[in-house]
């Protein structure tokens, strides 16, 4: 009973480690681009304007909106609003 029982298991256990491993190392050969084509498009991009260079930043000539303020301003808005506790408490969202 206990042969059989082992038996059971390990076949089990090879037939999910069959189905849950072999998507793991499939890969795509028909129309990949090698990491050259992929690093030329990806400059020819932001050379043309298309992307901003980095990850996670915004996208697009509109999210790079200059600012109206000088650096002294915003420090004095800063300031003034810490001195009549306006500010944002740590964990608060707006």
């Amino acid at each position: 009973m206990k042969t059989q029982h082992n038996t059971r298991f390990a076949a089990l256990a090879l037939a999910a480690t069959a189905a849950f491993a072999s998507p793991v190392f499939a890969q795509q050969t028909e129309g990949a681009l090698s990491r050259a084509d992929v690093n030329a498009q990806a400059v020819a991009a932001m050379k043309a304007g298309e992307i901003v260079s980095g990850e996670g930043r915004p996208q697009g000539p509109e999210s790079m909106a200059a600012s109206t303020k000088t650096r002294e301003e915003r420090k004095a808005e800063t300031r003034q609003a810490i001195r009549e506790h306006k500010t944002m408490q740590p964990g608060e969202f707006a």
